[in-house]
């Protein structure tokens, strides 16, 4: 099933796993802890071994879109990704907007060997990446910090 919220620009797929729970609310879906990892899209494709199999966020410029496919290439700071959409069904794009992709890794024999098999997709074009990116790593470093404590 899939459900588009009026009021935001989040399309979700509804799925068997319990890794994203939405409720609908009055004023649309609201989606509670997706239990994905933020990633660069250079970390995946560094790693993209270990990395097959995890939940995880992903920034990406879309860069081209094959409908008959459902494959998208995105794009972030020269790394080019393959996206998987089936679960999305149809949805409104546009090429060169800059969107967060919540998905499942798998390997790929295309660009990079991994896909996101993309569940939720939210349009980020008004994102200040630096501000993103300087809030990934305090984030982290917090983290890591209370993973000491």
């Amino acid at each position: 099933m899939i459900r588009a919220s009026s009021t935001s620009s989040i399309i979700s797929a509804s799925s068997n796993t319990n890794n994203i729970k939405d409720t609908l609310t009055k004023d649309g879906p609201t989606f509670y802890n997706s239990a994905a990892t933020i990633v660069m899209m250079s970390e995946v494709l560094a790693q993209p071994e270990s990395m097959i199999g995890q939940t995880v966020r992903v920034l990406g410029r879309l860069k081209d879109y094959n409908v008959h496919k459902n494959i998208v290439q995105a794009e972030y700071k020269g790394q080019c990704m393959s996206i998987d959409t089936t679960l999305l069904g149809i949805f409104d794009y546009k090429l060169g907007s800059l969107y967060q992709w919540i998905g499942e890794l798998a390997s790929f024999t295309g660009h990079g060997g991994i896909i996101l098999h993309a569940r939720i997709l939210r349009n980020m074009d008004e994102l200040d990446t630096a501000l993103f990116e300087d809030t990934l790593k305090l984030r982290r470093a917090i983290m890591a910090q209370d993973q000491l404590n």
